[in-house]
């Protein structure tokens, strides 16, 4: 239970703080009710035979994975850092080991240390596996890549490094409002571009991206990663115009957030299979040759509503005003809203119930979010004074009291698709490993095995 507990202190809902318990359990199943999973029931049976037996009778074998090689996950701190490893992996750690790549490629260029075993691709001596250090600088100085991106002739937002305040002012004035590659998924951010990726809700395979866009993604990614001789993942994020012109915003040759998101969305462990490809195994024999593309996914949770909907759109937002309460209205939902918002809504003859804003009396917003009357709040913010009063004040009590709060036009009107959708249909939750085809998966572990077997 002391799980459970930890899960639901991140605000999960106990049937998921549960199932997460039963997983950490690893007794061979996925969650409270799913099917066995033999990849746990492969994980046990090691278990079982590694306390059957003594340490001296252990082998390395009896540690190593399929591909051959023991990994070992390197912390910041030099004095706890002696390993010589056959080969260094910067691709996994975010950010941070990209600007560690150029440094640590001077230190093996200068030392030239040996690797433990000897078996390193050059005379035995630690190398940087996948993407070379001068790449990832490539992509990562902004300079070397904007030359890149015009040799190939990939749109980007017009820009200009500054290096000075006076230097960014002036600038923003003048500124206008083995050789193959496989991609790996293409998600399509609700939010509109600036929102984080963090931050922002991501539905895979794409929903509103026209095919002519879709294209060019993916020949600009191909283009792009074949040009910086990547070995291993990059992400690339683009954003898209009204008028459907497509531009560049950065391309990062690393594992992002969204790898073991789309791994999942798609059945294939794309971590995995970067790994591999790093130590030198090709992506037909790992078996992966093909962007997959097969079911709709969502990476956020969708609630279940009823009841009254608190709505607060700003001027610039109000063009969508309409369509939105139209939306929350026929799904059932009562609107309330302060005057701005209403006296719009009633022009419309959209049926709406006033309430105060919070410096205007009470009982006002605040209190019937307080006291449980709303079960959903939709604001837009304006972000002048009073909003930094008023606003501020009501968004943040919406956190305290768990409140589900949605601040984008396009996340408003996401969520009102899906909870029609929910209207109409049942969703059933089902663990992935029950989803897609175990068959499969034997399959392709025993090709890995057939490839590694041949390094």
């Amino acid at each position: 239970m002391k799980s459970v507990g930890e899960a639901m202190a991140i605000r999960w809902t106990l049937q998921e703080s549960l199932q997460k318990a039963v997983r950490s359990l690893e007794c061979g199943y996925s969650g409270w009710g799913c099917a066995p999973v033999k990849e746990l029931d492969s994980l046990v049976d090691v278990e079982q035979y590694l306390m059957t037996r003594s340490l001296s009778d252990l082998t390395k074998d009896d540690f190593y994975e399929s591909a051959g090689y023991e990994t070992i996950m390197m912390n910041s701190n030099p004095e706890t850092v002696s390993e010589r490893p056959d080969g260094i992996l910067v691709q996994f750690g975010g950010q941070t080991p990209l600007k560690l790549a150029l440094p640590i490629q001077q230190y093996l260029e200068e030392h030239k240390p040996v690797s433990s075993s000897g078996a390193g691709r050059v005379a035995g001596r630690v190398r940087i596996w996948g993407t070379s250090p001068d790449s990832i600088d490539a992509a990562e100085y902004r300079e070397r890549f904007n030359s890149i991106l015009k040799e190939l002739k990939i749109e980007q937002p017009k820009g200009v490094i500054a290096k000075s305040e006076a230097d960014a002012l002036a600038i923003a004035e003048d500124i206008d409002s083995h050789g193959n590659a496989v991609i790996g998924g293409i998600m399509e951010h609700i939010e509109q571009a600036g929102v984080h990726s963090g931050d922002s809700a991501c539905i895979l395979p794409t929903q509103t991206v026209s095919s002519f866009c879709l294209a060019t993604i993916r020949s600009w990614t191909t283009k792009l990663a074949k040009s910086l001789n990547v070995c291993g993942l990059m992400n690339c994020q683009y954003a898209i115009t009204a008028a459907g012109e497509v531009f560049l915003l950065e391309a990062n040759p690393r594992a992002s957030r969204t790898v073991p998101f789309v791994s999942k969305e798609i059945g294939h462990p794309l971590a995995k299979y970067a790994a591999l490809v790093l130590s030198g195994v090709s992506l037909n024999e790992v078996g992966f040759t093909e962007e997959v593309i097969q079911h709709m996914w969502l990476s956020r949770k969708i609630y279940h509503f009823s009841g009254t909907v608190f709505i607060s759109f700003n001027d610039l937002t109000k063009r969508h005003l309409e369509k939105l309460a139209k939306a929350f209205s026929g799904l059932g939902f009562r609107i309330i809203s302060t005057s701005g918002t209403a006296n719009f809504l009633e022009l419309k003859d959209i049926p709406v119930y006033r309430v105060l804003k919070m410096h205007e009396g009470r009982p006002h917003a605040g209190d019937m979010l307080a006291n449980g009357q709303i079960q959903l709040m939709v604001i837009t913010s304006s972000g002048d004074a009073l909003d930094q009063i008023d606003g501020r004040q009501l968004r943040r009590m919406a956190l305290a009291y768990s409140m589900p709060i949605i601040t984008t036009v396009a996340g408003a009107l996401a969520t009102a698709e899906a909870m029609k959708t929910l209207k109409s249909s049942n969703i059933n939750m089902i663990a992935l490993q029950d989803f897609f085809n175990v068959e499969i998966h034997e399959d392709s572990s025993k090709n890995l095995q057939s490839a590694s077997s041949s390094l």
